[in-house]
């Protein structure tokens, strides 16, 4: 609540750096400009959410291959949140990121070491053809 508060005031890019230190000062201009738009009243509703609405048994639900990336240095979703989540989905397999919330901005080249092979591999189980690419 404080960044959205930060960046309604118009803090400076150096101010704005505290809440997330490993950004490029391109990445924090970017959530410095929309982060204003937040309902702090949605958002607050949202983090409640997170630990009374219960989706689990939607997860069931998924039938394509799933790669379920969580962030490791937040508290959203623990180890074992995950290992839950992915014992529910066929399928399914986590990969847990060295990163807060924003996961590729934190640390895309872990994303990109757990996402890009499992996005290479399902070109073979759709019979659409696999992109190269090129970290």
């Amino acid at each position: 609540m404080r960044a959205i508060e930060f960046a309604g005031r118009g803090a400076s890019v150096d101010e704005f750096r505290q809440f997330n230190p490993t950004w490029t000062d391109e990445q924090l201009r970017s959530r410095m400009q929309w982060l204003p738009s937040c309902s702090i009243e949605a958002v607050t509703e949202s983090h409640r959410n997170f630990q009374t609405e219960d989706i689990y048994p939607d997860f069931p639900k998924i039938t394509c291959p799933t790669l379920f990336v969580y962030a490791g240095n937040a508290t959203v979703v623990s180890d074992a949140d995950a290992a839950e989540i992915v014992r529910l989905i066929p399928n399914a397999r986590a990969a847990r990121v060295a990163a807060g919330h924003m996961i590729p901005w934190d640390n895309l080249e872990d994303f990109l070491k757990v996402v890009v092979p499992f996005m290479s591999s399902r070109g073979a189980e759709t019979g659409l053809p696999r992109q190269s690419s090129q970290l």
